[in-house]
């Protein structure tokens, strides 16, 4: 067998690693793994792509605590995943690049009313989250292969609705599915582990942790998120409330959101708003819906006015617990079910202007299944 790959790949030593060139690309592999080439080799020819969906989040309530040092503030806030997705599909490389193709689907062209010549662009492959997350974590777990990834969207962009983070996440969880799939020994090849994963997901971004699920990988329904947002704590909470979603064709930047934030004096629990919900889960309460804050709107609202606007249009449909999610800018309300939901969201189309995406949601639990090509 070492005879064998040494007379049929090409080999250039960079100790610890060898590099092949195979099928007209370079590979690096350990060392320790060259016998093993072949097999791998094989496993990766008979690879199947693998595809997952990467769902929003909305805020229900969000405070924030105090201003740390590092400029962030720390938050308490309760997020539930809604089946709004992106689609992310990844297949291996046999080299360390990642090639990342981005779009806007069909779907949000339609839901926004314009064509896709219209659709607001998309940053480029190395600026967006989902490049930043698979860099760093083929940095910190030595991982020596690449990525092919299709990411189309769904998601508006600065939104308050997490859908970088979700990609990221979901890219994250893809990678790892197809990490497993190369069957050598871990400590050598710097297979991903769900650690790696979870560190990797805390550096990037705040809310990316949230939608991987609970610490074991579990999944959840909602979560109370402390600190920077990235200290997950489940709660409970009903599955299948349907939402009517409102984003107002403007982006809205975090950063400068949180710069015209002030600190509650004093903060506002959300103590009790996760009682209100965990009764709803059980069918004993509707009060969660008083219960629900967003300390972020007022100035999210300062920065783009038509989240105000927004706002009142929905307000005067019969949707209850009207609020802006996240910094802003989009904005929701609760239906008593989807039905009731289609039909305010047919309404609402035909009185905000082209631009603006009106959708319908309903709450779900996460992480999704990955699913193979």
């Amino acid at each position: 067998m070492a005879c064998e790959v040494r007379h049929r790949y090409r080999k250039q030593l960079i100790c610890p690693w060898i590099r092949f060139t195979f099928d007209g690309e370079l590979v690096a592999i350990h060392r320790a793994d060259a016998l093993q080439f072949p097999k791998i080799a094989a496993t990766m020819r008979d690879m199947k792509t693998l595809h997952t969906l990467a769902p929003a989040k909305l805020n229900l309530f969000l405070e924030l605590t105090s201003r740390r040092p590092d400029g962030y503030h720390d938050i308490d806030t309760v997020m539930l995943p809604v089946d709004l997705c992106d689609h992310l599909t990844m297949s291996l490389r046999t080299d360390r690049k990642i090639n990342l193709v981005a779009k806007w689907s069909d779907e949000f062209c339609v839901a926004c009313r314009i064509d896709r010549a219209s659709a607001p662009p998309l940053p480029p492959a190395e600026e967006n989250l989902v490049y930043r997350a698979i860099e760093r974590l083929q940095f910190a777990s030595g991982f020596e292969f690449g990525f092919d990834i299709e990411l189309v969207k769904n998601i508006p962009a600065g939104a308050g609705m997490g859908g970088a983070s979700s990609d990221a996440a979901s890219a994250l969880r893809l990678a790892h599915a197809l990490c497993a799939t190369i069957e050598t020994k871990p400590s050598e090849t710097g297979r991903s582990s769900l650690s790696t994963i979870r560190q990797v997901a805390s550096e990037i971004g705040s809310d990316v942790a949230f939608f991987l699920g609970d610490e074991n990988g579990g999944s959840i329904a909602a979560a109370r998120c402390t600190g920077r947002g990235e200290i997950i704590a489940p709660v409970p909470a009903p599955i299948g409330l349907a939402f009517v979603i409102a984003h107002p064709g403007t982006s809205l930047s975090t950063a400068a959101v949180y710069r015209e934030c002030k600190i509650g004096n004093p903060p506002i629990s959300a103590d009790q708003f996760c009682k209100d919900l965990a009764d709803e889960q059980n069918g004993l309460s509707a009060g969660f819906v008083s219960q629900m804050f967003n300390r972020l709107r007022g100035p999210a609202t300062k920065l783009c006015p038509e989240i105000d606007q927004l706002l009142e249009k929905l307000g005067r449909t019969p949707l209850q617990g009207v609020h802006m999610t996240g910094s802003g800018s989009a904005c929701f309300g609760i239906a008593r079910d989807r039905v009731e939901a289609q039909q305010i969201a047919t309404e609402l189309k035909d009185s905000v202007p082209a631009g603006t995406m009106i959708a319908v949601a309903q709450s779900i639990v996460i992480p999704l299944q990955t699913q193979i090509c």
